[in-house]
């Protein structure tokens, strides 16, 4: 199952960002079309395949064995730096196990980069790291289309599941305009604001970023009207128009350290510039 994310972009071949399993053939054919995509493997799908493949038999290992190793690869998954994969990678080889080992420098080593969470968060996901939605609209389209009709008929029923979909779809927007809010802002507010220029979807993420924006604290000036921000797991390089964290990256939306900077040059925290058109309710 593909999920083919873009940005909202004229040269959106450069910001391609694609998620499948773990199926070599496809992913082969992906990477010949799409050169400048980047790949990324379905959490749900990297998971099922640990569990799956490394099994008594497979490997050749006790069930404490196996146990530990898929702890160590779990981890692994949800390392959020190089350096973080990088120690559970040695924790793995210091196992000795060595039939597991081998299974996992040929298949995963050298595509880390494509599974692990910290690692793929910089590229356009939406946040979203499995292909569970893609699963469920086939799931419903398997539910109106019976698979052993003739073609005339499948069409017949898909045209009745998309319509069906798009209904559903107008429903959802149509609420969207017309639902009063509940929790209303001052006039001319920065919440206000976002809140006119945004879905709801987008504007509950936009409202997290800039209740927890004062919380970032260790900015340090740099030239050219650059900050550096330190967290947990990196030292961000902030504008009072960029950032090079997993959120901003993956969402096109403002984060925490922009509006941080934008606090300490006192530059209005509103810019309808800082959100991608795609979550914008004209759009």
């Amino acid at each position: 199952m593909i999920r083919i994310f873009k940005k909202v972009n004229p040269n959106w071949e450069k910001t391609l960002n694609i998620m499948s399993d773990k199926v070599m053939s496809e992913r082969q054919i992906l990477g010949i079309e799409f050169p400048q995509a980047n790949l990324d493997l379905c959490l749900f799908h990297v998971l099922r395949t640990f569990r799956r493949e490394l099994t008594l038999e497979k490997m050749g290992i006790t069930s404490e064995e196996r146990r530990l190793c898929l702890e160590i690869l779990q981890k692994m998954t949800y390392a959020k730096t190089e350096e973080d994969y990088a120690n559970l990678y040695q924790s793995l080889k210091s196992t000795k196990i060595n039939s597991v080992i081998c299974y996992f420098e040929d298949n995963w080593h050298k595509i880390h980069n494509e599974w692990v969470e910290g690692l793929k968060s910089t590229n356009l996901t939406f946040l979203n790291r499995t292909n569970n939605r893609l699963e469920s609209l086939n799931q419903k389209i398997k539910q109106v289309c019976s698979r052993n009709t003739n073609l005339g008929q499948f069409f017949e029923d898909f045209l009745v599941f998309l319509q069906s979909t798009r209904v559903m779809q107008d429903h959802k927007a149509i609420n969207v305009f017309h639902k009063r809010p509940v929790i209303l802002y001052e006039p001319g507010s920065v919440e206000e604001s976002y809140k006119k220029l945004l879905i709801p979807y987008a504007f509950s993420f936009v409202l997290k970023e800039l209740e927890l924006a004062s919380e970032v604290r260790s900015l340090k000036k740099l030239p050219q009207n650059q900050y550096e921000v330190t967290t947990t797991y990196a030292k961000l390089k902030v504008t009072v128009l960029s950032c090079d964290c997993g959120f901003r990256s993956a969402m096109l939306l403002p984060c925490r350290h922009i509006f941080a900077v934008r606090k300490v040059e006192e530059v209005d925290l509103f810019n309808r510039t800082l959100c991608s058109p795609r979550w914008s309710l004209d759009y």
